[in-house]
């Protein structure tokens, strides 16, 4: 019996082009358009974005991290459980005062080593830790239908995948 002939690359949902779109939209989103036209529908449009992109990112640092460590490829269990790890977790951010501070804090802190490296660029002392801004918003839970996304992305490579493997094994 042979190995299927292609497989799944560790973190190639990232480069899907509707996991590239949520990224940008994403970025533009958070960096531009919340201070040009503050709102509602503004916010919303990160969550939405961010639910897409985060549970295959996820899923992306686990495939490369067994890929490093050697270990078998991931299994459909993988992919489930970073979709709902993901809503799980925005809705722990999004109703509870402890998920939203914890957020805040968490990606302040993974901003601050980038935002102290351009300080000394430009001649200045680093600043501490800030958390950033973080709404909380029940409404905002629509978002999580967003989750369709990626698992849809996730469960269509793992059907193109089987059928390789079937197909190689039928030619065996």
């Amino acid at each position: 019996m042979s190995e299927p002939t292609s497989s799944a690359t560790p973190g190639e949902l990232l480069l899907h082009p509707i996991a590239l779109i949520a990224l940008v939209v994403l970025v533009v989103n958070d960096h531009w358009m919340k201070a040009a036209w503050p709102g509602t529908a503004v916010g919303k449009i990160s969550d939405f974005a961010g639910l897409v992109v985060f549970p295959l990112a996820l899923l992306s640092l686990v495939e490369l991290g067994r890929r490093a460590l050697h270990r078998p490829a991931t299994g459909s269990f993988d992919s489930i459980a970073a979709v709902m790890v993901c809503g799980l977790g925005f809705l722990f951010v999004k109703t509870t005062e402890l998920g939203r501070d914890a957020y805040a804090w968490a990606v302040g802190s993974v901003r601050w080593p980038v935002q102290a490296f351009g300080g000394w660029l430009h001649g200045e002392e680093p600043s501490p830790v800030h958390p950033i801004g973080v709404v909380r918003d029940v409404t905002d839970l629509v978002a999580l239908a967003a989750l369709v996304v990626p698992y849809a992305l996730i469960r269509s490579r793992a059907r193109k995948f089987d059928e390789l493997v079937s197909a190689d094994l039928e030619q065996d």
